[in-house]
């Protein structure tokens, strides 16, 4: 097959809207430990050339903008950081892409946990 059909590489980002904030480790305290507006988020782990997180991204993407859409997304804000950032909150992750639920009372965080994948 290789000789048959050539390889189609993405070269340049794609870009699309979203309401999804990046993160890592010099804002992960500034926009969530210390964000007194921040009750609860969900913050999606990706990796460069992953194909699933390519996917997982887009799909994070739309739901970002749908929660915006109906208002909802000040309750619930969405974060994006890269599997390699050293935030001692969160230390190292087995794989991506991978999205965690965190809940804050308090100012402190309270529960943290791993949601499905929206992936099929």
């Amino acid at each position: 097959m290789d000789d048959k059909h050539p390889h189609h590489f993405v070269t340049e980002e794609r870009s699309q809207k979203t309401k999804v904030k990046w993160l890592n480790a010099d804002t992960f305290e500034k926009e969530i430990v210390k964000n007194k507006k921040v009750e609860q988020c969900v913050i999606e782990i990706i990796k460069d050339h992953c194909p699933a997180c390519f996917i997982c991204k887009f799909n994070t993407n739309m739901i970002s903008r749908k929660m915006d859409k109906h208002g909802l997304l000040d309750k619930l804000p969405f974060y994006r950081m890269k599997i390699n950032n050293q935030i001692p909150w969160l230390g190292e992750f087995p794989h991506s892409p991978m999205l965690l639920y965190l809940r804050k009372e308090n100012g402190e965080i309270v529960e943290m946990k791993m949601l499905e994948s929206p992936l099929p």
